[in-house]
């Protein structure tokens, strides 16, 4: 059984739900009852020798918190629904929030890296996409009027066509992504002190 884990933040909502939870010492016992095996309430009770009311009540406060769940339904011998408690397959960790740096390189790598291979593949393919060679007539037909100019055909016309230009745009667009990168380091470290 693969156990899930939840990283909580001090002063979180949930992790201060947890805390309250967990802060009462005949929550503590429950858990240790419980860390055997699930049980059901009136075994927990006959354990830690308090009344049902008051082991409901915390089983209730550690369900909600989301540290006990419900594992099975029986019926008693009277023909009651008796409800069967157990631990979670989780593990919690409370810690403050920490910047994740290799995720964060990561992410700005990757950007860098398609606009890097978007240049290279774009210097590579120029030759094709802007040709200017014009085609050979072949055949007695005439000419006709020249053609009207479609809006592609004036946005080309306007777009540079040197691969070198190309390249220096894209490499510029990995520049603004690389100092973005720069700046939000620093302010993550500037909000860290």
């Amino acid at each position: 059984m693969t156990e899930q884990v939840i990283i909580l933040e001090p002063g979180e909502e949930r992790a201060q739900h947890i805390a309250r939870a967990l802060s009462s010492r005949t929550a503590g016992k429950v858990l240790d009852i419980l860390s055997d095996g699930p049980r059901q309430l009136s075994f927990i009770s006959d354990q830690l020798d308090i009344p049902l009311p008051q082991v409901k009540y915390h089983v209730d406060n550690l369900l909600d918190a989301g540290i006990l769940e419900v594992i099975d339904e029986r019926y008693s011998v009277k023909g009651r629904r008796v409800k069967i408690y157990g631990l979670k397959h989780q593990v919690l960790v409370v810690a403050p929030k920490m910047v994740n740096l290799k995720a964060l390189l990561l992410k700005y790598s990757s950007v860098c890296g398609l606009f890097l291979l978007a240049a290279l593949a774009f210097s590579l393919l120029h030759d094709k996409i802007f040709s200017t060679e014009t085609p050979l007539l072949l055949g007695g037909g005439s000419i006709g009027p020249a053609p009207q100019p479609t809006v592609m055909s004036i946005l080309l016309d306007h777009i540079p066509t040197d691969p070198l230009t190309i390249l220096l745009f894209c490499a510029g667009g990995g520049v603004a992504v690389g100092a973005s990168l720069i700046l939000e380091l620093y302010f993550l470290r500037k909000g860290e002190r």
